[in-house]
C-alpha cells in the first residue's frame, strides 16, 4: 500500500523541487559555458569536458548543495562548521571529479546518438545531427546522476546493513 500522508507528499515535492533547481543549474551552466565560450566549437571534447564538469561541480559545491541544504534541508546531515578542512575540500573534489564524469557520460551519449543517426540515414560523417544545447544536455546529466546517486546509496545502505 502507498503512504499518501501528507508528510510523504511534501518529501515528494522537495524532491521534485530539488530535481529541477539541479536539471535548471546544469542547464545554465551549459548556456553560458557551451553556448557562451568558443569551446562548444571545438572538434575534440576533452576541453569541454574538463571546463564544463569543473564549472558545474564548483556551481553545486558552492551555490546548489548550500541553497538546498538550507532551503530544504538536503544534503549531508553534517553541520558545516561541524566539518574539517579536509572533509569540505574532498567533498568538494569529489563533487568536481563526479560532474566531470557525468559530463563525459553525456558526451558519450551526444556521441553515439549522432553517429548512429549518420548511420541509419546516410549522413555524411561531418553531420551533427543532434547538436549540443542546454535543456537536453541538463536532461543527459540529471538521468546519469539519478541513476549513479541511486546506485551510491543502495551500495551504503547495503554496506551498513551488512
Amino acid at each position: 500500500m502507498k503512504n499518501n500522508s501528507p508528510k510523504n507528499n511534501s518529501s515528494k515535492k522537495i524532491k521534485w523541487i530539488a530535481f529541477l533547481i539541479r536539471w535548471w543549474s546544469v542547464g545554465a551552466m551549459y548556456f553560458f559555458i557551451g553556448w557562451g565560450t568558443q569551446l562548444g566549437n571545438y572538434d575534440r571534447p576533452i576541453d569541454m569536458i574538463f571546463i564544463l564538469g569543473g564549472a558545474i561541480g564548483l556551481f553545486n559545491s558552492f551555490i546548489v548543495n548550500p541553497a538546498l541544504k538550507m532551503l530544504f534541508d538536503i544534503g549531508d546531515q553534517k553541520k558545516y562548521m561541524e566539518r574539517t578542512i579536509m572533509e569540505k575540500v574532498s567533498f568538494r573534489l569529489q563533487n568536481v571529479v563526479a560532474s566531470m564524469f557525468i559530463v563525459y557520460l553525456v558526451t558519450i551519449i551526444y556521441d553515439v546518438i549522432n553517429r548512429g543517426a549518420i548511420v541509419i540515414f546516410s549522413l555524411p560523417v561531418e553531420t551533427v545531427v543532434l547538436p549540443g544545447e542546454p535543456i537536453l544536455f541538463a536532461v543527459f546529466y540529471m538521468m546519469i546522476y539519478t541513476v549513479l546517486t541511486q546506485l551510491i546509496k543502495n551500495v551504503k545502505n547495503r554496506s551498513v546493513n551488512s
